[in-house]
């Protein structure tokens, strides 16, 4: 890769969508929402990741976390949506 920019294709494909950064989803498995802060490159996997952090009933924002930009419409193992989009 010769130069990296935010419009740069990972190893699915993907680039980062600024639309997403304030979104909050629901995580299907965990029941617990995030919301997406901004984008990072996982650079041993070559793929854009996305950073959130947990929203909590108390006010306080969990730890920021990075995940494969992939995950957000993946699917868990039994085949059903990771997340969901929530207000």
């Amino acid at each position: 890769m010769s130069s990296l920019t935010h419009n740069t294709q990972d190893s699915h494909g993907l680039v980062p969508n600024n639309e997403l950064i304030g979104k909050r989803l629901l995580h299907l498995g965990r029941m617990s929402v995030y919301q997406i802060t901004g984008f990072c490159w996982l650079g041993a996997s070559d793929e854009w990741g996305y950073l959130h952090h947990e929203v909590r009933g108390d006010g306080l924002n969990g730890p920021t976390i990075a995940r494969p930009l992939a995950h957000i419409d993946g699917v868990k193992s039994d085949g059903k949506p990771r997340y969901r989009e929530v207000l």
